[in-house]
């Protein structure tokens, strides 16, 4: 974050949800002209699987 912070004036008011939140659609979701981030807790492929079955359940 503090790179971020002092390389590209992020600030960390700028975090709206988490990835479960912006999946169930309680935030929300940024335009497409902009990136989103999200922290990954655990293997990154167990976290886009855990993503992909949230999204399915919630369709």
């Amino acid at each position: 974050m503090l790179i971020a912070g002092e390389q590209h004036g992020w600030d960390k008011s700028a975090i709206v949800g988490d990835l479960p939140e912006l999946l169930s659609d309680r935030v929300l979701r940024p335009g497409y002209d902009r990136h989103v981030f999200f922290r990954s807790i655990g293997l990154g492929l167990e976290d886009i699987a855990l993503a992909n079955a949230i999204y399915q359940l919630n369709r």
